[in-house]
């Protein structure tokens, strides 16, 4: 569990290097060329992947939560 909540967060910190590189990128052309501009592109896959992998953090966080409300019933 600990493992894959560490999976997402180094997914989240992918995506915003990812946009943090292409500003920069980006104002560091525009200083040399004045005609260029900076488009932010976003992968609809990038994002579904990480609202489905924190879907699945949810549900590994309930279903622990679950057994250990059965460990104590037994």
């Amino acid at each position: 569990m600990k493992c894959y909540l560490w999976l997402v967060w180094l997914k989240v910190a992918a995506l915003v290097f990812e946009m943090l590189q292409t500003l920069g990128i980006g104002y560091y052309h525009q200083s040399f060329f004045e005609d260029g501009r900076i488009e932010l592109v976003l992968d609809f896959g990038n994002i579904t992947t990480i609202l489905l992998m924190l879907l699945i953090v949810y549900l590994l966080k309930a279903a622990r939560d679950y057994e250990a409300e059965n460990q104590e019933f037994v």
